[in-house]
């Protein structure tokens, strides 16, 4: 309750200072909106994550262990050093370029301090708020139209963890993708030379933040040739818009090259499935496919189509009706829908086969919504307008669109216990932390990534060597192995009769325990949250 509580304030402040202030010029903002519109998403994101306790939630088992294996690594081989080997380090996996010279840089000057990476991912969530809402005001969108569409990305399709968590790319894909979009929009309309290097520059970027925004670059000429035709008024065709590619060519040629070297590089060196839970997999058949874009449809996705379908038939199909006796008008309704409805299509649809595999949810769902909130606050918002009999129930369907796709996502309950995980886990890790000096044999056994980020803090933070996974090694018998190692042939390996200290849920570890006759009576127990700690008398 205390999120729409707040959204709606922040609604109201925004469409209440912004008319106050905002320019009379139709697609212009004034300093002063600029201002508001900052200082509104700053204290939205900043209330947020202060009120979930996000802000002070300390290190978490997924993501954050990278800060530690880069933080290694600026000591054996320098800034440059470190940025070159994961840059090569990444191109046997994936192909995220962009990613690793922002993650290095980030690591380089945060360090292990929690506080501030939160306070950094916070400024950079209400970064990506802003630029959305300022996207959409230069596209000419009303106060209360911009501050729908930048909410619907942010947290319509119940990705929002993306804003918090510390590891995915999405926070800094959308906002690259604003800035090129921004970017992009001052070229069409000013044509200067410094917008076109920004421009290109920016969509390299874009290119190398995650696979899900590369994909979106075959667009972006396309995109700016539809915005030229649509600014001076000429038809959209097909004919006009290869017209503006061609006056646009530097641009267009250079978006197209950077999209075949990189995908090039992808297919030919990196490889499409490096990685089990998405790609593009040789040994993945059509009906695979088809049963995964089933499935994809079937979770979140499937409310953005219900919505879709329900639009058509509230929105579109009144107008087909009103004016199916008037060809010429018919036409005048179809034509300038065509081009967004491919591009909304193209984008859906690209995005269901990436993620056939893994699925499409949280933060793979991301840039799907902002191809939805597109093709509905900026495309049909301004069809719309331009036919005032419908305005009306334009109004009301953006209204029912927003509340259907923000609710039920229990952001704050999800924020909150993402935050109490946190804290869970670095006080139970620095609990560990105390019997340092020991050097105690401790096994974990919580899972995958989990298992392998416990030992990463324990080893480089905590100085705790023989630390044993259950998960991320392969275990035989009762001897469980070391994963946290760079050599395999250094792979160290224990009975699990000699281990000091146990972490893990409490099923696992209780399980592993009586198998190898270990008596519980022996050992000090303590819980953290949904995970238990062991510790031999």
């Amino acid at each position: 309750m205390h999120m729409y509580l707040i959204l709606a304030s922040g609604l109201f402040l925004t469409v209440l200072l912004s008319c106050i202030f905002q320019e009379k010029h139709i697609g212009k903002i004034s300093v002063k909106e600029y201002l508001i519109a900052a200082t509104v998403c700053l204290l939205l994101l900043f209330w947020f994550m202060g009120y979930t306790d996000v802000l002070g939630s300390g290190y978490h088992f997924v993501d954050d262990h990278e800060i530690y294996t880069i933080g290694k690594d600026f000591l054996e081989y320098g800034f440059w050093g470190t940025m070159y080997k994961w840059l090569s380090s990444d191109l046997h996996i994936r192909f995220r370029f962009t990613y690793f010279l922002i993650r290095v840089t980030e690591c380089y000057f945060f360090g292990d301090k929690f506080v501030l990476w939160h306070v950094f991912q916070t400024v950079a969530a209400a970064t990506s708020l802003f630029l959305s809402y300022v996207f959409a005001r230069r596209m000419k969108c009303e106060v209360w139209v911009s501050y729908i569409f930048a909410i619907i990305i942010f947290i319509g399709g119940g990705q929002s963890a993306v804003w918090w968590r510390l590891g995915p790319q999405e926070n800094l894909g959308i906002i690259l993708l604003m800035l090129t979009l921004l970017s992009l929009r001052s070229y069409v309309e000013k044509n200067k030379t410094s917008n076109l290097i920004l421009s290109i520059i920016l969509t390299v970027l874009l290119g190398g933040i995650k696979e899900a925004f590369l994909l979106l670059l075959p667009l972006l000429p396309v995109l700016i040739s539809y915005w030229t035709i649509n600014q001076v008024g000429r038809n959209v065709s097909v004919r006009n818009i290869c017209v503006e590619l061609k006056k646009r060519w530097i641009y267009s040629v250079m978006t197209y090259l950077v999209f075949l070297i990189d995908m090039a590089i992808i297919i030919l060196y990196v490889g499409t499935n490096k990685i089990g839970y998405s790609g593009i997999d040789t040994s993945y058949r059509l009906r695979d496919y088809v049963k995964g874009i089933f499935g994809i449809v079937d979770g979140r996705l499937g409310l953005y189509i219900k919505i879709t379908v329900i639009g058509i038939i509230f929105l579109f199909i009144p107008i087909l009706i009103i004016y199916i006796k008037e060809k010429h008008k018919i036409f005048k309704f179809l034509i300038p829908m065509i081009f967004p409805v491919l591009a909304f299509g193209y984008f859906l649809g690209v995005q269901m086969i990436l993620h056939a595999k893994s699925g499409m949810y949280e933060r793979y769902l991301l840039p799907a919504t902002v191809a939805f909130a597109y093709f509905w606050l900026i495309d049909t918002y301004h069809f719309f307008k331009s036919e005032k009999q419908f305005w009306g129930g334009y109004y009301m369907f953006t209204i029912f669109m927003a509340l259907a796709l923000i609710t039920g996502v229990n952001d704050e309950e999800r924020a909150c216990i993402y935050a109490e995980d946190g804290k869970n886990t670095t006080a139970m890790l620095s609990h560990v932390a105390e019997y340092a000096d020991e050097n105690p044999n401790v096994v974990v056994g919580i899972g995958y990534e989990e298992d392998f980020s416990a030992s990463v803090y324990l080893q480089e933070k905590c100085n705790i060597n023989s630390t044993y996974n259950l998960f991320y090694s392969t275990r035989e018998n009762s001897i469980v192995h070391d994963g946290y190692v760079c050599n395999e042939d250094e792979r160290a390996a224990i009975a699990l009769d000699v281990a000091q200290i146990f972490i893990g849920y409490p099923h696992t570890i209780r399980s592993i325990m009586e198998e190898n006759g270990l008596l519980q009576e022996k050992f000090e127990f303590y819980t953290y949250g949904e995970y238990v700690l062991y510790i031999k008398k």
